[in-house]
Formats: C-alpha cells, sequence, structure tokens
C-alpha cells in the first residue's frame, strides 16, 4: 500500500470495479466484496503493509487522492490472545454462530480459533457475519473453535471443527454455520479435554486439545458401568441414544491420570 495515509477498505478502494466475493486479505485480517461495498475484519490500509488480492478476472485502478486519513482502532479479545507474526500463511471464514439453531445476538460472543491449546485467530464480528483469520502453516491441520460469552464470562465448544488450508471458506451470501449449545460443553478446558454437549440427546462428543486417547467408561448413579469405548478427539462422538433419561459420570484414563465429569442424558 504505497499511500503515507490510512485508509478504510471501501475508501481506498472506491475506484475498484470489484466483483463480488473478491476478496482482499491482509496479515491478520481480509475483506470479501458483497456486491456493493467491502465488509470483514480488514477495515482499512496502512502505510507501509502489504495485502493480496484475490480477484476473479485482471484488474487495475487507482487510489483516491481527496479522501481524509483514517485512524483504525484495534479490536482486542481479553480471554484469548496471538500472534500472527509466527506463522508462514492463513485461512480465511466467513460464518454466522447459532445457539441451539437460533442466530446469536449481535455483539455478545467472541470466537476464536485453536490449535489444541494454542490461539490461532480471533474473529471480528461485522453485521451479523463472523470474519475469521486462522494462522498456520501445515495443510490438514484440524483446527477447534471456541466461543466466548461477553455477557455471563463462559466459554463455550463449537461443534465445527476446520480442516486448514489456503482457501476463503463461506462468503456473505453462502456464510459457514457454526453452532453452539446454550449451556457449556461439561469438562475442564484446563485439562485438555473438551466435552459436549450437556444436556445430550443422542451423541457425546469427546475431544482432546493434545490430541491424546483415553479409555472411556460411562456409568449410572447406581456405579452400573453402561458404555465402554475409546476416544481419539475425532468427531465421531460415542452413541448415547440408548441410555435412559438421567444423570451419568463418564470417566477418561488416559493411562496417566484419571478424570471423571458428570452429563445429564435427555
Amino acid at each position: 500500500y504505497p499511500l503515507t495515509d490510512t485508509l478504510f477498505v471501501n475508501d481506498a478502494l472506491q475506484h475498484l470495479e470489484a466483483e463480488e466475493n473478491e476478496v482482499v486479505k491482509g496479515l491478520d485480517g481480509f475483506a470479501v466484496y458483497d456486491g456493493s461495498r467491502w465488509t470483514g475484519s480488514l477495515t482499512g490500509f496502512v502505510p507501509g503493509e502489504g495485502y493480496m488480492y484475490y480477484a476473479q478476472s485482471a484488474k487495475s485502478f487507482l487510489y483516491p487522492d481527496d479522501v481524509e486519513t483514517t485512524v483504525l482502532v484495534s479490536q482486542v479479545s481479553p480471554q484469548w490472545s496471538y500472534n500472527a507474526h509466527e506463522y508462514a500463511d492463513n485461512m480465511t471464514i466467513v460464518a454466522r454462530l447459532y445457539v441451539r439453531e437460533q442466530l446469536a445476538e449481535a455483539g455478545r460472543y467472541v470466537v476464536g480459533a485453536f490449535a489444541g491449546s494454542i490461539c490461532r485467530g480471533i474473529a471480528v464480528e461485522q453485521d451479523g457475519y463472523f470474519f475469521l483469520a486462522i494462522h498456520g502453516e501445515q495443510p490438514g491441520e484440524w483446527i477447534g473453535l471456541k466461543a466466548f460469552d461477553r455477557q455471563t464470562g463462559e466459554e463455550y465448544i463449537v461443534q465445527e471443527r476446520m480442516e486448514f488450508s489456503d482457501l476463503l471458506k463461506g462468503s456473505c451470501l453462502s456464510p459457514v454455520d457454526l453452532h453452539i449449545e446454550a449451556s457449556t460443553g461439561f469438562g475442564d478446558i484446563q485439562s485438555g479435554w473438551l466435552l459436549y454437549p450437556n444436556p445430550v440427546h443422542d451423541r457425546l462428543y469427546i475431544r482432546s486439545e493434545t490430541g491424546e486417547n483415553a479409555e472411556i467408561h460411562i456409568a449410572n448413579t447406581n456405579g452400573q458401568v453402561c458404555i465402554v469405548s475409546e476416544a481419539n478427539a475425532t468427531v465421531e462422538g460415542i452413541d448415547v441414544s440408548a441410555l435412559p433419561a438421567g444423570l451419568y459420570l463418564l470417566t477418561l484414563d488416559n493411562g496417566t491420570e484419571t478424570v471423571t465429569y458428570k452429563f445429564v442424558k435427555r
């Protein structure tokens, strides 16, 4: 970007005949052209910074010389942090967030991307869309997502996972749908195990932040073991549909430690 002034993307590219779903991407943000304007986590161009433009056809344009300087304010997440400079590439996602099939309340949630316990990016919400740049360098690496509720201070597990690539996933016309349960998944996130949803109807999901395996025992409150299984951080989950409604204890044993959690089967 050759100008000496910082400009909003829509101002800087006002003389460009952009096509729908074209993308301009910086180190830690991107914007998508929705047919009438640019929208996304990249709000402006900064002098001396480099940007990549993903065009659908050959283009040229002139920067404006009659737009006032813009002051950009970065968005900070109080609970997560990451360093975009540590990674060689990033993937971009345009998404909407749902809580039990209802569109999430605007401005209430922060969405973050994680490889294990390491944060790889934090989404910027704009007009009900979440624009998320996920940093990494290994194609095929699995990325988990979390949502933070600004009102309650609670952290939730997003059911969907992403395979890292350099492609744009979703658009303003067809965003990626992300889902969380209205109540948190059970399990201590700091222990390295993520378990959800709770209460559960038919399938219980277990994810290891470190990728380790564990033997799983599910027992009722009388101590009777109902299910024995093994989890290896896949998205297959455990079928608990045959269990009667009630309270159950799930025990995870990875060979070095044993942890037990409670969950409700509906």
